[in-house]
């Protein structure tokens, strides 16, 4: 494909993510970190893991382990039994939280690596149910930050984990 025409036509692929935050450093998040692997945006009542189900957050700023991948029923299950045994409550992300964490300005993953250190470019669940089709439920494909409706719930993705704020949270796993 020419992309000369392409750029002709105003079309301008952004730039990656990892490149963008690199590149701009006064473009950074407005998250708070918190010591043990949480995140928080300014006025909200939860706190991100900041590594997908099935990692762990590290003092080194790392995240490790491997994300796990589980169908819809499976992750609702799965924060439910974290939320029990941590005595916080624990769930997926609504389509509207994760909308707002979402990167506009880049792609692949649309997403601040500095807060979210391992996202990969996946479809991940959030706890939206499709409202018209009970076999689907929405998720987020990190890609371009879109989200769909459309996704059969029996399908495995990866999923993050959002918790209620409070003082002494801190994720179990």
């Amino acid at each position: 494909m020419n992309t000369s025409l392409l750029a002709s036509c105003g079309f301008k692929t952004p730039p990656e993510c990892s490149r963008f935050f690199t590149d701009s450093p006064n473009a950074r998040s407005v998250f708070t970190l918190n010591n043990n692997g949480l995140a928080s945006l300014p006025k909200s009542t939860i706190s991100w893991s900041r590594c997908p189900a099935g990692q762990r957050f590290t003092r080194d700023q790392e995240c490790v382990g491997e994300p796990i991948y589980l169908s819809f029923s499976e992750a609702i299950e799965y924060t439910k039994d974290l939320s029990e045994k941590s005595g916080n409550t624990v769930r997926m992300p609504t389509r509207d939280e994760i909308e707002e964490i979402s990167e506009s300005r880049c792609i692949n993953p649309a997403i601040d690596l500095n807060i979210f250190p391992t996202m990969v470019t996946e479809t991940f669940w959030t706890s939206s149910d499709n409202t018209l089709r009970s076999k689907l439920a929405c998720s987020y494909y990190s890609f371009k930050g879109t989200l769909s409706c459309l996704d059969p719930k029996e399908s495995e993705h990866p999923f993050l984990l959002v918790i209620e704020k409070d003082s002494s949270a801190r994720l179990l796993y």
